[in-house]
């Protein structure tokens, strides 16, 4: 369990394959990207009364908040997480290259970007969204999410609204 403010990246370095890490109500505010380092466990977050994310991440618009670039899994799982903050030149909010996690009820609000404000799928990148929000992300290209021809994204009772791109 990682309370609000605490390290979430140590707790990622020390788990194991299996493992859920649970995130407290309340806000976080990294130092750099989280970075799942292609680890099989669960980053969950708190559940509201009304079902949405009680756990938001900050990247205070200096930082892209969480990556996926080592070959992640299905069992890579974000649940109930608001990402909020992000900026980065590839996915403000989320950046997967060759890495396919699941993201459930996950809510992407005011990330941006070059390419992919909320999220950039890069090459080889297959996740399952399953009940995501994009809204008022903003990128040259792909305000809510870009997605990179060789990435094959399944979504699900997923909503975008409010996004702003150039392209995309």
């Amino acid at each position: 369990t990682v309370p609000p403010g605490g390290d979430i990246q140590a707790a990622i370095d020390v788990a194991s394959d299996g493992d859920i890490i649970q995130l407290e109500a309340g806000e976080y505010f990294p130092s750099a990207t989280i970075d799942m380092i292609g680890k099989a466990i669960t980053l969950r977050g708190a559940a509201g009364r009304d079902g949405s994310p009680g756990s938001i991440i900050d990247g205070q618009g200096s930082i892209r908040v969480l990556q996926c670039t080592s070959g992640e899994g299905p069992g890579t799982i974000f649940m109930n997480l608001l990402i909020t903050g992000g900026h980065a030149s590839m996915g403000g909010g989320l950046s997967c290259s060759n890495g396919s996690p699941s993201l459930e009820n996950c809510t992407f609000i005011g990330n941006s970007a070059d390419e992919g404000g909320g999220t950039y799928l890069g090459e080889g990148s297959s996740p399952l969204l399953d009940n995501c929000t994009y809204t008022d992300n903003s990128a040259s290209a792909g305000g809510g999410m870009h997605v990179y021809l060789d990435s094959n994204p399944t979504l699900l009772n997923c909503v975008f609204e409010k996004n702003l791109a150039a392209a995309g």
